[in-house]
């Protein structure tokens, strides 16, 4: 027809906030006949600079322990600033999720009253990662990995200002305000060891879902109970005398213990599993990265894919560990007992989101 008329154009929200463009082509509807294009671009989202550090390095008690000597959890956040820090806010509600994710699945669920759960408010000047952006822990990322800072000055700075009895043996996870997946661990010396996971704001399906997984997958795994992925990353096969860094690994740093060099269902570390014929517990190959040549006890696990589920060896792995550093008894029997009662009737319970998505295999740290 002819005369003036008006086009609306709704877009979907910018979530990652990258430059992007897209083209209209107007065509008559008699004929066809091209007429106009048009194209639509948008930059990258803008930055927050940050004034009020007034709030800075704020503690808060989330939890205290009930049992045992008393488990230290730091939380800590990265690419939050002033604005998010009010009381009931963004960075509050962050770490309530975030507590709520370290022990939303078995065996922390269980294990949740031997611990002590602090969070410190921290103020980066910009709320981005990337290039010229300046962040409290300096946290870059690198593809799906963001476990590209000094974990030192990150373990210090928890230690300095959180009450933990020995900063030696506080788990620490920083929250990093990013809206793209990606996570990552230093596990570093017996006990201590720093977990990163993206918030993912932004993107409502994934909110409060996966940063709940990389929370699990990377802090409670990695980071707390020194576990291995346990999916193949293309690697191949496991090179000539991996065994030895293996051992290694599991006598200085109690890593590894959730995978083997071996598939002899005698001489594998959860072979006492085997011997109870255990559900959900066999002998599968590829993990640490590697297709072949490596072994681990279960087809799917939160260490695996990205499921809601730590698999029995990691259980056990998790509830000897906290009883030890918690000064209590334990033995396997005792594991026995507790997982019949808990996860047994919670058949089929495991939440898979999707195929395992790699972040990065964690940093072993062996000295300081």
């Amino acid at each position: 027809g002819k005369g003036n008329g008006e086009v609306k154009v709704k877009c979907e929200e910018n979530f990652l906030g990258k430059e992007r463009q897209t083209e209209l082509s107007f065509t008559s509807s008699n004929g066809g006949k091209h007429l106009a294009t048009v194209i639509v671009r948008q930059g990258t989202r803008g930055y927050h600079i940050s004034k009020d550090y007034s709030r800075d390095n704020e503690v808060i008690t989330l939890q205290r322990s009930t049992k045992g000597t008393g488990i230290d959890i730091v939380i800590l956040g990265e690419a939050f600033v002033d604005t998010d820090m009010d009381e009931g806010g963004r960075y509050e509600l962050t770490l309530g999720k975030c507590l709520e994710a370290i022990f939303s699945i078995e065996p922390m669920t269980s294990l949740k009253d031997y611990f002590n759960v602090y969070g410190i408010k921290c103020i980066s000047e910009n709320d981005r990662l990337g290039e010229g952006m300046s962040t409290k822990f300096d946290v870059k990322r690198d593809g799906r990995s963001l476990a590209n800072a000094d974990h030192t000055i990150i373990s210090s700075f928890a230690a300095q200002h959180a009450p933990v009895a020995d900063p030696e043996k506080m788990m620490v996870v920083v929250m990093v305000n990013d809206r793209e997946y990606g996570g990552g661990a230093y596990i570093t010396g017996r006990h201590s060891g720093v977990g990163f996971a993206s918030t993912m704001y932004g993107e409502e399906s994934i909110t409060g879902t996966y940063f709940e997984y990389l929370v699990i997958h990377e802090a409670v795994g990695h980071a707390y109970a020194k576990l291995t992925d346990e999916y193949g990353e293309g690697l191949g096969e496991a090179p000539p005398g991996i065994e030895f860094s293996i051992l290694y690994m599991r006598e200085e740093l109690g890593y590894m213990q959730n995978i083997d060099y071996t598939n002899n269902p005698e001489q594998v570390i959860w072979s006492q599993f085997l011997e109870l014929d255990y559900p959900n517990v066999g002998i599968f190959e590829g993990c640490y990265g590697y297709e072949q040549g490596i072994w681990r006890s279960s087809e799917t696990s939160a260490m695996r894919t990205q499921s809601m589920e730590f698999n029995p060896v990691c259980r056990e792995i998790i509830m000897r560990k906290t009883y030890t550093m918690a000064g209590e008894e334990y033995d396997f029997e005792k594991f026995i007992q507790y997982d019949r009662t808990n996860i047994a009737p919670m058949r089929p319970a495991s939440k898979v989101l999707k195929p395992a998505d790699p972040s990065a295999i964690p940093g072993v740290i062996t000295g300081r």
